[in-house]
């Protein structure tokens, strides 16, 4: 008597091919949104408003470029404030510090520039490097200490295959080394940190991107403090310290809200 073979489960591999279209569909609607923003000529275009801060004794003017359409000598400037600011914290991890490296990011083929000047001396005192891009597959805008994704992609994290396949085809074009929020010392506690960064949440969200993303060192309480009390919360893709391993820093992000309203309710 001949026993019957059992015919293999399609149904599962179905599933599994179902989804990994529905995410890829998802993942160039995504794209699609992150391309758009780039090609905007000037973001601040549309928030005349936003190009100057006046308050606390302080007043500037803010203009908002792709990096390598800005005068060498305000690239050298950031570069330099940048240095100053951050080199020791970088040294203090592992992730050390290097010239070339950040010259580099600063005129990434993605990277735009926000620049606050003063209008008394027409002198530069704070700024932002950013860039709109994908992230896990979501639209999103990163500013300040965003490490590269494999620094913070966490194998261990129970990610749906279909998703991991498509992530890990992108990983390598995903994200630069790090992007920043940075100010002169003098300019300091007189609001235009925060100004500059809601300023950024404004220009992503009104391109619907899903969120504003970045990277704090943990030894760095200052900058901890600050994106804390504007209301940034742990990121998903943030790692946590395990036995074997303690992170020096932490994701931070700040959601979309009117984005995802729209989404829950259709």
């Amino acid at each position: 008597m001949h026993q019957r073979k059992t015919r293999p489960n399609t149904n599962k591999g179905k599933e599994k091919r179902q989804q990994r279209k529905e995410e890829a569909a998802r993942i160039a609607v995504s794209q699609d949104l992150v391309n758009k923003a780039n090609n905007q000529e000037d973001p601040l275009l549309a928030f005349p408003v936003f190009r100057k801060f006046d308050k606390n004794d302080l007043t500037v003017t803010l203009e908002c470029k792709r990096s390598q359409n800005v005068d060498p000598a305000i690239l050298d400037w950031a570069f330099q404030l940048l240095k100053e600011n951050m080199q020791a914290y970088y040294e203090d991890c592992e992730w050390g510090w290097s010239d070339k490296e950040k010259r580099e990011e600063m005129v990434d083929d993605m990277a735009w520039l926000l620049v606050a000047q003063r209008t008394s001396d027409d002198q530069p005192v704070a700024f932002s490097l950013f860039r709109f891009d994908l992230d896990y597959g979501d639209e999103v805008l990163y500013c300040a200490l965003v490490p590269t994704m494999s620094e913070h992609f966490d194998q261990s994290q129970e990610l749906h295959h279909c998703k991991v396949q498509l992530i890990e085809a992108m990983r390598s074009v995903l994200l630069p080394t790090s992007y920043e929020l940075q100010l002169c010392q003098d300019v300091r506690r007189k609001g235009l940190g925060k100004f500059m960064l809601q300023l950024l949440e404004l220009l992503a969200f009104s391109v619907h991107m899903k969120k504003v993303i970045l990277t704090v060192l943990k030894h760095n309480p200052e900058a901890v403090a600050f994106f804390t009390a504007l209301n940034y919360k742990v990121d998903e893709t943030s790692p946590e310290d395990n036995i074997v391993e303690q992170y020096h820093y932490q994701i931070l992000s700040k959601m979309n809200k009117r984005l995802l309203a729209s989404q829950i309710n259709n």
